[in-house]
């Protein structure tokens, strides 16, 4: 497999991966039972698991370079939330 190829291959899952995370999110936070919501929680704890894999894999690759906030944009933010609680 050529690189472009195994780049797309994980876009693709990438991408498919983070709907699961959602998907797994919503189930776990509707659940009407401590059993369905821990199954969802579970499921939803491996996916995210996956899904930091897989940006690993891609990040190491440089497919998927992060930037670094400023400082005083985490400042902020960080401020805001705290102002919210």
């Amino acid at each position: 497999m050529n690189e472009q190829n195994e780049r797309q291959i994980c876009e693709t899952i990438l991408m498919e991966t983070k709907g699961l995370c959602d998907l797994y999110m919503h189930g776990t936070i509707e659940s009407a039972t401590p059993n369905v919501r821990a199954a969802f929680d579970t499921a939803l704890k491996d996916s995210l698991t996956m899904q930091q894999k897989i940006y690993d894999h891609m990040a190491q690759k440089g497919w998927y370079p992060a930037a670094q906030a400023p400082q005083d944009q985490i400042s902020q933010t960080r401020q805001k939330f705290q102002n919210m609680q």
